[in-house]
């Protein structure tokens, strides 16, 4: 709440916590924000002794174990816009007594942050070290720090600034809240997310409100799922426990049954270890940005203001384990093809449409082969499903299937592979469904959404089919969002994320192979020749390595933008050139659209190495 926007970042009145200590003498000690409501005038100190301990001060409390002078330091905050769930940074000692490093989600944070005289007025963090520590610390500058996930670094010197920058990211990142599950994604912090997402989701509501969950196949579903009832109900809303169920179903659930809103418990194509908890409202629809931090914001201020009643006051948990199937019947009515004598392969990535997918297709009379539909919980996306499509186009060939289909652990994205063994990608898909549906008058302004991400083919093929390509950044939320405000009705990702907004609110895999299946049997062609309305120019994508906080800055480098002027200009006239910040994770990525992919393989990865060679 007490915050001001200065020249050099944001400073922010906040407690601090000693969370615990770390290896090599105590240099290195995390720090937890706490009370995040009861922001104040009080100084906050930490204090580096002779024997390397640090030590949690306020104002007259302040505990000193020596003599030697302080160095008050402005606490700088920055709110990028990166996915990140557990509020911790690391410190490291510098050898002139101040914090050198501020690390958070496996990066270090800018080196350059110079103090204005202003920001010493505001909340301050005291260093105090001997000569011990100070040599302690510079031992310590070479040796690697570990972030979260598989990120290693070595820290770098600092430009002797006044200032210790800590990064507050934000919780919530494109696709909910995500992280490994008991570490990063604590049952506590599930509890909350329910208690405020719960409050925040009905808080206008007359009526005791009801949610409806559902997870994945993970082994932490369950556990997560338990904490979050209880924070819901412990704000008095009640809770509907439908068990594995892919997101969209959760999403169909919602609007089917008028409750007040939905949340899926899945981390959708992540390694098993991850999780996460995404919300939608009473309409099915995901979340806008301004909803998720107001929730955040409840979190922070440990709900502050928000009476939790007792009694018959709190909510009650309902188990409806048979809801799954009115999903499969909404599926078999939204797209009523006959699949009778058509061979399909489908791999359901031992996750969430195990049961769903294959139901339904068998249901419309597929002659069906399934394949990773025995989850035990650690398994998901295990070398299958459509990040891992080998042995899917393997199967496809043997069986002599006319198609294979591959969902992810959440069953919202779907990619194809026709009888050759070919993968067909998302954009494939939306042309061909989007060339069927203009032919049968169904496709909405003739347009299809697609991310800047979107092969070029995509767009020739627009031109020479009559159909406009609508173009927004990477994220299904945004193509969403350009679909409801424009009243377009197919839109999506090369990814497999396509969205029939006629049908549902949200990605949704099954029902995007039940369409493309639609198109197969109503054309009589096979999935190879249908593909073919689109030419997918070669493509290559590297993705660069750099700190989270300089992500989107990489063209104020002046090498790098040289570099990249270089390469559009080798490329004009015959290609594209595509370098964007990612949204979820500490990279860069480099896209680069040509003729001939063993050039284009080679001048992503150049400048890619560049990039990151500069910028780490």
């Amino acid at each position: 709440r007490a915050a001001e926007t200065t020249d050099t970042g944001v400073i922010l009145k906040a407690k601090f916590k000693c969370n615990k200590d770390a290896a090599q003498d105590g240099v290195l000690v995390s720090v937890q924000k706490t009370d995040a409501s009861n922001f104040d005038e009080k100084n906050i100190n930490v204090t580096f002794s002779g024997g390397n301990s640090v030590i949690l001060t306020e104002n007259d409390t302040t505990m000193k174990l020596d003599d030697k002078q302080e160095e008050t330091l402005p606490i700088y905050i920055e709110e990028p816009s990166v996915q990140h769930v557990t509020p911790y940074m690391i410190i490291t000692g510098g050898a002139d007594g101040l914090p050198k490093h501020v690390i958070t989600d496996g990066n270090t944070i800018r080196d350059d942050m110079e103090t204005s005289s202003d920001n010493e007025k505001e909340s301050t963090m005291t260093t105090d070290t001997t000569e011990k520590s100070s040599r302690s610390a510079i031992d310590t500058t070479e040796k690697s720090v570990s972030g979260t996930g598989d990120n290693q670094l070595n820290p770098v010197s600092h430009n002797n600034h006044k200032g210790v920058i800590i990064i507050m990211a934000r919780m919530f990142g494109t696709d909910g809240v995500r992280g490994v599950a008991g570490s990063e994604l604590t049952i506590e912090l599930a509890t909350k997310l329910g208690q405020a997402g719960a409050y925040v989701l009905t808080k206008e509501q007359e009526h005791q409100a009801t949610i409806i969950v559902g997870c994945d196949t993970r082994i932490s579903g369950g556990m997560l799922a338990s904490a979050l009832m209880a924070g819901i109900c412990s704000v008095g809303a009640n809770a509907i426990f439908v068990g594995v169920m892919p997101t969209p179903a959760i999403a169909y659930l919602t609007r089917k049954h008028k409750v007040d809103a939905g949340v899926v418990i899945s981390a959708s194509h992540n390694p098993m270890e991850f999780n996460g908890i995404k919300f939608f409202n009473g309409e099915g629809y995901k979340l806008p940005d301004e909803m998720e931090d107001e929730i955040e914001a409840l979190i922070k201020n440990n709900m502050k203001d928000v009476v939790l009643p007792i009694g018959s006051g709190v909510g009650k948990i309902d188990y409806r384990f048979d809801l799954r199937d009115e999903y499969v019947k909404f599926m078999e009515k939204c797209v009523p093809v006959d699949l009778k004598g058509m061979k399909i392969v489908v791999d359901c990535a031992e996750g969430a449409s195990h049961y769903t997918s294959v139901k339904t297709l068998t249901d419309l009379g597929a002659d069906l082969v399934a394949i990773h539909t025995d989850p035990d919980g650690t398994n998901i996306n295990s070398n299958c499903g459509s990040t891992h499509m080998d042995e899917l186009k393997a199967r496809v060939v043997y069986e002599k299937a006319a198609v294979g289909l591959a969902f992810d652990g959440d069953a919202d994205r779907m990619l194809a592979v026709d009888e050759h063994g070919n993968v067909v990608d998302g954009d494939q898909i939306m042309a061909i469904c989007g060339n069927y549906m203009k032919s049968k008058g169904t496709l909405k302004k003739d347009t299809i959404v697609v991310t800047v991400m979107t092969n070029l083919g995509f767009t020739l093929m627009g031109q020479k089919e009559g159909i406009h390509v609508e173009k927004t950044k990477v994220g299904d939320r945004y193509v969403l969002e350009n679909m409801r405000k424009n009243g377009y009705n197919i839109g999506g990702e090369q990814s497999g994320h396509v969205i029939f907004l006629d049908d549902n609110t949200t990605g949704d895999g099954l029902l995007s192979a039940l369409h493309l299946l639609e198109v197969m049997v109503n054309t009589g062609k096979p999935l190879s020749e249908l593909a073919e309305i689109m030419e997918v120019l070669p493509q290559a994508l590297v993705n660069a390595k750099v700190p989270n906080h300089k992500k989107e800055k990489f063209m104020e480098y002046q090498e790098i933008a040289d570099a990249v002027a270089d390469v559009e200009k080798k490329f004009k006239g015959e290609g594209r050139v595509l370098i964007r910040p990612s949204g979820t994770e500490p990279l860069v990525r480099v896209m680069i659209e040509g003729k001939d992919q063993k050039v284009i393989d080679e001048e992503a990865r150049k400048l890619a190495e560049l990039i990151t060679k500069i910028m780490l």
